[in-house]
């Protein structure tokens, strides 16, 4: 039954949005691994708390994959919430029927999630073919081979473009192959696959945030050194119709760039107006966390805020999170009632609940390593 339903809705949905992206995968997660894992998952917890397993700890990852490929509103994904909610009925049930064993019941998220359009949508081609492509793009002006690509990857967006040029004027299922073409090619613009296009760019996309790498050296460049390997490619991000903004390693600090405004992240009235077109208080705090990251973006693509007048996802996808959109920086936290209102207010980071639940549970907090502690500061 699950299946045969999976299948007529995958059919209806790429149909309404004329991809298949994703859509396999999603369909064997959503058959097996959310229908067996899940139930699979909330049964252990019940069975190790009844046999009074000291620590108890349980992910369900189910909401989250749904509101991926149909937004965090749609009718799947809060379906998923309430199939959730009956598994996390049980657990609680299991808590309640022990008391002398004393458990503490915690229910939170890590993150929220934003409904986003796909950056394909929106430009007519994927974040690589826009960044790496010479030739105008939307929203800017042409680049080079030299300056903003090259190699490769420049050779491979090339040909994307023309298959997409093509499927424009072949008809039906002509048409349909050959953008199915395209999309094929643009996937190894995506260096997160194993298989990708090489060249002096490299490009991340992840959720509505992407970080683009400079291949050329081996750390982090800051702006004047990025502009001059990379001519042109801060100007054809900060004037994309697909990112928000630009976050980029000044020689004073860290940046956002949003066409001409240029906002440098140290300053009060920046930050601050960074937080106001964000829309979240912490904006510019978590802006400057992530550029302080050795391991984040020679710059990095918000697509949170963009001029397109929605937050981008920069993989085909239709909720997101990772980047800075107010709803999937909001978490929650349900706690026991005599730990009080401000029992959380002054944790902050990933490592700050880490360190809560060690103490918590009698444990010493074990202090983190250096490299780990700078890795942590990201609270997404």
């Amino acid at each position: 039954m699950d299946i045969a339903s999976g299948l007529v809705e995958t059919a209806r949905w790429a149909r309404d949005v004329r991809s298949l992206q994703h859509e396999p995968k999603f369909l064997f997660h959503r058959v097996l691994t959310e229908c067996l894992f899940a139930e699979f998952a909330a049964n252990s917890c019940v069975i190790d708390i009844a046999r009074g397993t000291p620590i108890v700890y349980a992910c369900f990852i189910g909401y989250d994959e749904y509101a991926h490929r149909r937004g965090p509103s749609s009718r799947m994904a809060l379906l998923k919430l309430w199939e959730l909610d009956r598994m996390l009925g049980r657990i609680v049930a299991a808590v309640n029927a022990l008391p002398e064993l004393g458990y503490e019941l915690y229910l939170f998220s890590d993150h929220g999630q934003t409904a986003t359009r796909p950056a394909e949508l929106i430009l007519g081609e994927s974040i690589g073919e826009h960044l790496l492509a010479d030739g105008r793009t939307a929203g800017s002006d042409p680049v080079a081979f030299g300056g903003a690509g090259g190699g490769d990857a420049a050779a491979v967006a090339a040909q994307a473009r023309w298959f997409r040029r093509v499927a424009s004027v072949l008809p039906g299922p002509l048409g349909k192959a050959a953008l199915a073409w395209a999309r094929h090619v643009a996937k190894t613009l995506d260096a997160a696959q194993p298989y990708h296009a090489d060249g002096p760019l490299l490009v991340v996309p992840a959720g509505d945030i992407a970080h683009v790498y400079s291949t050329r050296v081996p750390y982090p460049l800051r702006e004047p050194e990025l502009r001059a390997r990379h001519p042109g490619l801060l100007e054809r991000c900060a004037r994309s119709p697909a990112i928000g903004f630009t976050l980029v390693r000044g020689e004073s600090g860290p940046l956002a760039l949003r066409g001409d405004r240029r906002l440098e992240l140290h300053r009060p009235q920046d930050a601050l107006e960074l937080a106001h077109q964000v829309g979240h208080p912490l904006a510019a705090v978590y802006a400057r966390d992530l550029l302080r990251m050795r391991s984040s973006g020679d710059l990095i693509l918000l697509g949170c805020a963009a001029p397109c007048g929605e937050t981008v996802a920069y993989p085909f996808e239709f909720g997101s999170h990772g980047g800075l959109a107010p709803d999937q920086l909001d978490t929650f936290m349900i706690h026991p009632q005599e730990l009080g209102e401000g029992a959380f207010a002054s944790l902050v980071r990933p490592q700050d609940l880490h360190r809560f639940f060690l103490e918590r549970s009698g444990r010493l907090p074990r202090e983190l390593p250096l490299g780990a502690r700078e890795e942590a500061t990201c609270a997404s």
